[in-house]
C-alpha cells in the first residue's frame, strides 16, 4: 500500500514577542491571519493526511502479518504433502512382516499407523515404529468424529460423542502425541469412559461416570506415567 506524499504547510510567521513591544501587536495579527485565511485549513489537511497514513500503516501491518502466516501455513502443508507422497511412493507394507536391513526412503504401517523412515536401518526388527526415533508417523493429527450409543472402544484421533448410555472404552498401546476425545451430548446420562490401566494426567481412574451435562474432554496420550493429559 503506498502513502501519499504529506500536504505542504504555510511556514508561520515571526512569533510575537512580548518583550519587544514594537512589533508585539504587528505579530500577533499576522499570527491570527494566518491562522483564519490558511493555516487552519492547511493544519487540518495535515492531520487527516497523519491520520490516513498511520490507518494505511496498520493496515500493511496487518496484511503483512497474515502473509506472513499464510506462507508458514503453506510451507508446512507442503512439506507435510511432500512427506506422504515420499511415503507412498515407497510404501514397504506392515513393519511386522519385514526382516533385515532397510534403507531411506521407506513407509510402513504399524499399530494402525504409517511410518515414515528417517535413517537406515541395519536390521529393521530393532526398530519399532512409535518407540525408535528412525521413524515419524505419517498419519497424526486428523480428528474426524463418530456418533455412538452403544459401548465402543476407541480409535485413535476419533472425536466421539456420546448420544446414549454406554462406555467408550480407552484402547492399550497408544504411542506419544495419540489423540481421544468425546463430548457428552445434551441429556444424556449414564455414560462412561473407562481408561482401564491408562493414567488421566498422571492418577489411575479407571471407570469415569460422565456426571457432568455436556462435558468434554480432548486428551493426547504423553506416556506411560502421566497417560492422557489435557
Amino acid at each position: 500500500m503506498t502513502i501519499s506524499s504529506p500536504p505542504t504547510l504555510t511556514d508561520l510567521p515571526a512569533t510575537p514577542d512580548r518583550s519587544a513591544k514594537g512589533t508585539f501587536n504587528a505579530r500577533v495579527v499576522a499570527m491570527f491571519d494566518m491562522l483564519k485565511n490558511t493555516g487552519i485549513g492547511e493544519w487540518r489537511t495535515m492531520m487527516d493526511w497523519i491520520r490516513g497514513a498511520a490507518s494505511d500503516a496498520a493496515t500493511s501491518a496487518s496484511t503483512a502479518a497474515t502473509q506472513a502466516g499464510n506462507a508458514a501455513g503453506s510451507a508446512v502443508a507442503a512439506q507435510t504433502a511432500a512427506a506422504a507422497s515420499l511415503g507412498a511412493a515407497n510404501f514397504k507394507g506392515n513393519w511386522s512382516s519385514l526382516t533385515g536391513a532397510l534403507n531411506t526412503p521407506a513407509c510402513v504401517k504399524h499399530s494402525g499407523r504409517f511410518w515414515l523412515l528417517l535413517n537406515n536401518l541395519a536390521d529393521v526388527t530393532a526398530a519399532t515404529p512409535g518407540v525408535s526415533s528412525a521413524w515419524t508417523s505419517l498419519d497424526s493429527g486428523t480428528a474426524p468424529s463418530a456418533v455412538i450409543t452403544t459401548n465402543t472402544t476407541a480409535v485413535v484421533g476419533v472425536r466421539y460423542r456420546i448420544a446414549a448410555a454406554c462406555t467408550l472404552t480407552v484402547p492399550t498401546g497408544l504411542l506419544q502425541g495419540d489423540l481421544i476425545a468425546f463430548s457428552l451430548m445434551d441429556g444424556v446420562t449414564g455414560a462412561y469412559v473407562d481408561f482401564g490401566a491408562t493414567k488421566f494426567q498422571g492418577r489411575d481412574v479407571g471407570l469415569m461416570s460422565l456426571d457432568i451435562p455436556l462435558i468434554g474432554l480432548s486428551m493426547t496420550y504423553e506416556n506411560s506415567t502421566l497417560g492422557l493429559c489435557q
